[in-house]
């Protein structure tokens, strides 16, 4: 009987240990990403013209410019000043790429259709925003769009029939990190 309480105990220090060390990674993991997405945006900012408020009614059903920077292509950079978030968007949805960035999954801001996911250690504040707050987003050509959060929902699926519902020119989608259900943020031209 003591050898297995000791047996037990063992397992019981390993699996503590293990989880300690995978938290650990996640944290330097994201830390790490934090920082090179800081950089990107700093380096497409430095690629794009001078920032310029942007109408929608301009454009006629065109795809977003994208600018490729290290072997990626760039569609916008994301911005929610409420939370100091600013984040580059990668072109295309890309799952595997998804751990570092946040993709474009579908659509345009031109058309009003853009929907944008991102993993729960880059789009946390999704979980954080209210109803009212400002988003940003700046094409490659430097026009600015500013949307605002009117619905947030919740979900257990993320599927395109669910991402695409309603009139919204912006959505935002992220599944939280340690939850089966995935926050999916509306945003609209007016407060």
């Amino acid at each position: 009987m003591k050898k297995v309480s000791l047996i037990i105990r063992i397992l019981g220090v390993a699996l503590i240990l293990v989880s300690l060390g995978i938290l650990l990674f996640n944290l330097i993991h994201t830390e790490q990403m934090g920082k090179k997405n800081a950089a990107v945006v700093t380096q497409l900012q430095g690629l794009m013209p001078p920032a310029r408020q942007g109408n929608p009614q301009d454009y006629d059903q065109q795809e977003m410019p994208a600018l490729e920077l290290d072997g990626v292509d760039y569609v916008c950079l994301l911005e929610v000043p409420s939370q100091g978030v600013t984040l580059p968007v990668q072109s295309q949805w890309d799952t595997n790429a998804l751990k570092s960035r946040p993709c474009k999954f579908w659509g345009s801001i031109y058309n009003g259709n853009c929907i944008l996911g991102g993993s729960g250690s880059q789009f946390d504040f999704c979980a954080k925003l209210d109803l009212g707050d400002s988003i940003l987003l700046t094409d490659m050509e430097g026009t600015v769009f500013t949307c605002y959060v009117q619905r947030i929902d919740r979900s257990s699926t993320a599927n395109f029939d669910r991402l695409s519902q309603g009139d919204f020119p912006l959505t935002l989608f992220v599944r939280q990190e340690y939850a089966s259900e995935y926050i999916i943020v509306r945003c609209g031209w007016n407060r």
